[in-house]
């Protein structure tokens, strides 16, 4: 492992380019996480998938799936929620995965137009999970493309920052309305035992730990008393039905209120 990320959990992202990998050797060397493409846009699958979800399981790494947002595409394409439907149907997360995330960094459509897209994908892809998934982006893109939008501070940040992408960690700033960044991916040009090419490398940061980026976490005690299931609900839509009554929860009331005019949250308690 690099001396300069010592003390923190390290990861990799691959797709099809590195389907050679072996999840062993990258265990051995120092891996505790990774993410894999799943698919791109509406039609795209990445042949890897499967085999990168097999090896990782069986090597024991956390692994998570992730999507290539294609908002640039033609006009009859462009429709997250076709897209998020395609993500989800091919990378099936189920508990113990690490969270789903929206790959952002494409072009092609105004910051309003790009923003409600982004919001679109995610709401769609939080409803089948009950949490709120991973939003991976790089500094440049949020705050040229998508104007420093500050709307998405509640979705976890993985974010890819690498100074002069030597390898080395090089220090990383907030963007939008994020208080923190989950993820940092600080090179892609990593070498590690278990792949002969150059790999992006992730870092865990200072302040979050693993099972919050892991899909059905235990909740905290603080909250465990409330029982299930509470559901937001507009105009007889069930919009959303959460494991638990947390702040989350309430901030996608707030949400949905805003655009259409009002919610109803119903649900149970059970005191401990």
């Amino acid at each position: 492992m690099p001396p300069s990320v010592t003390g923190t959990l390290l990861g990799i992202d691959v797709s099809g380019h590195q389907a050679s990998i072996s999840w062993k050797a990258v265990k051995r060397a120092g891996i505790s996480f990774g993410w894999v493409k799943a698919t791109e846009g509406q039609t795209f699958v990445d042949a890897s998938y499967e085999r990168h979800r097999k090896e990782a399981r069986r090597a024991g790494v956390p692994l998570g799936a992730y999507h290539f947002a294609r908002p640039d595409t033609n006009v009859s394409n462009r429709d997250p929620v076709a897209e998020a439907d395609s993500f989800l149907a091919v990378a099936q997360p189920h508990e113990g995965d690490l969270l789903p995330v929206l790959d952002l960094e494409t072009p092609g459509l105004s910051p309003a137009q790009l923003g409600r897209w982004a919001k679109a994908w995610l709401r769609r892809v939080e409803r089948a999970i009950g949490q709120p998934p991973i939003l991976y982006t790089f500094p440049s893109y949020w705050t040229d493309r998508m104007g420093n939008s500050t709307a998405f501070g509640r979705y976890p940040l993985w974010l890819a920052s690498y100074g002069p992408d030597d390898g080395r960690v090089h220090p990383v700033r907030k963007v939008g309305g994020w208080t923190s960044i989950a993820v940092h991916q600080y090179t892609s040009k990593g070498r590690i035992e278990g792949f002969s090419g150059p790999l992006d490398l992730n870092r865990l940061m200072r302040g979050t730990k693993l099972g919050q980026l892991t899909l059905g976490a235990t909740p905290p005690l603080a909250v465990t008393r409330f029982g299930q299931p509470w559901r937001i609900v507009a105009r007889d839509e069930v919009l959303h039905e959460g494991r638990r009554l947390d702040s989350g929860f309430l901030e996608r009331a707030r949400d949905e209120a805003r655009g259409r005019g009002s919610v109803t949250i119903r649900g149970t308690r059970r005191d401990r």
